[in-house]
């Protein structure tokens, strides 16, 4: 995680997961795009983790800063649909 997404990081809640962005996996052939993926907190490593691109890529640990725009459409495309997951939680 970068500097500035520890300094965003710590500014969570724990219980809550976010949707953020992420950087690409340094693959060959891999687009250069960021990509939204789902951060939660593991108490186990203390540690807030991303995991798969929603569109399905792998992508870099770690979220980008917050105001990083998203490139990849069909991230943007599932957007709505997690964000309304999420909302729920919330509810």
């Amino acid at each position: 995680m970068t500097d500035e997404g520890e300094a965003e990081a710590t500014k969570r809640d724990t219980s809550r997961r976010y949707l953020v962005p992420v950087a690409r996996l340094e693959l060959p052939g891999e687009p250069d795009l960021v990509h939204l993926s789902l951060c939660q907190w593991l108490p186990r490593v203390e540690e807030w983790a991303t995991g798969l691109a929603l569109c399905g890529r792998s992508a870099e640990q770690g979220a980008l800063p917050e105001d990083m725009a998203v490139t990849c459409p069909e991230c943007e495309a599932y957007r709505p649909k997690y964000q309304a997951v999420l909302d729920r939680e919330l509810a």
